[in-house]
């Protein structure tokens, strides 16, 4: 059985452009006012940083540091007149992608892009760069190879003008964290925490490729997708983090999601909280002077009711005289995720 959901678009909008002589220092200027690498005919592409957060996608890239830093490469296409593939772009410096062999020519494109993780998540596979099958790992380490997927919008060019071309990316996949304050009194010591029926596999088809200039929809997003969860045998997995981590007292609601606080995290798919009585549980084992107990929660009860693409969900649970949890949503803007990143995830 599979379970379709469509998934709506997002803010976003076209943003801070630096002039060329600044962000693209190896440029040069060409005859007709373009700009193109050592003075040749190259299509060169940058990915837009998303410097005003209130016009941008809830699920568009915003910190492009990894991108650079790490010199990964694009997955181009022009969609005009008929869906061409320029194959994989590398990081050239200085903030920009190009081919020589890819050459402007004086006609109409419409350029898009992917970047995806190098594992591809356990025999998760990108059959078209709109259509993508993700599988996560089917069990939780620290270590696992996690599965990432970026689309970015359409972007409309004219070969005769010859500017570099600005790209924006949205995430597909989900964060969910975990973080656990203790009281200010008792030693508390975490032991194992369980998050229950995670479904691990589906299957997004676009359903329309977003522009800049496009509105944006349920969960913040320009691009839609169609989302088919697989539910055959195995998908459903139960991920769980077990060890001993000595609790750091609460400080607040300021600091309620702050690193020292985070015990677990790891990579998902789009998929509802609740579905046919099949609820998404948090199992927590813990220690109280030397007392062991264990708390669990039904997560349709305690936050919110999707895991959402291109989002952190994050369940913080905190412990004095009662135990309290709550979950919340918020954007995911950037590439790195936490410490460590999932792209290009891990070789």
């Amino acid at each position: 059985m599979k379970f379709y959901r469509n998934i709506p678009e997002s803010v976003l909008i076209p943003v801070l452009v630096l002039p060329c002589v600044v962000l693209f220092h190896s440029c040069t200027e060409a005859e007709d006012g373009g700009y193109s690498p050592d003075g040749d005919n190259s299509i060169v592409f940058y990915i837009d940083s998303g410097l005003d957060a209130e016009m941008y996608s809830k699920a568009v890239i915003e910190d492009t540091d990894y991108l650079l830093d790490n010199a990964l490469p694009i997955h181009v296409y022009n969609a005009v007149p008929s869906t061409q593939h320029f194959g994989d772009i590398d990081y050239q410096g200085n903030g920009l992608w190009y081919d020589s062999s890819m050459q402007w020519e004086d006609k109409e494109y419409l350029f898009y892009a992917y970047i995806e993780s190098s594992v591809k998540g356990n025999g998760g596979t990108v059959s078209s760069p709109t259509q993508v099958t993700m599988v996560q790992p089917g069990s939780y380490s620290e270590t696992a190879d996690w599965a990432d997927y970026l689309l970015s919008y359409r972007v409309s060019a004219h070969g005769a003008e010859k500017a570099p071309v600005r790209l924006q990316f949205e995430r597909i996949t989900t964060a969910v964290e975990f973080y656990m304050a203790g009281g200010s009194l008792d030693k508390i010591v975490l032991k194992e925490v369980t998050f229950s029926n995670v479904c691990r596999k589906a299957t997004f088809q676009i359903s329309r490729h977003g522009t800049p200039d496009d509105a944006t929809g349920q969960f913040g997003m320009r691009n839609l997708w169609n989302v088919a969860l697989d539910e055959s045998d195995g998908n459903y997995v139960d991920y769980t983090w077990s060890g001993l981590k000595d609790l750091l007292p609460f400080e607040g609601e300021s600091s309620r999601y702050d690193s020292k606080y985070r015990c677990m995290n790891f990579m998902t798919v789009y998929q509802p909280v609740s579905r046919d009585g099949l609820v998404k549980h948090l199992t927590v084992k813990y220690e109280v002077n030397g007392v062991e107990n264990t708390a669990e929660f039904d997560l349709s009860e305690s936050g919110p009711s999707e895991w959402q693409p291109g989002h952190r969900v994050r369940y913080s649970m905190t412990i004095d005289s009662e135990i309290h949890l709550q979950g919340i949503i918020e954007d995911w803007k950037e590439v790195g995720f936490i410490e460590s990143t999932f792209l290009p995830g891990n070789d």
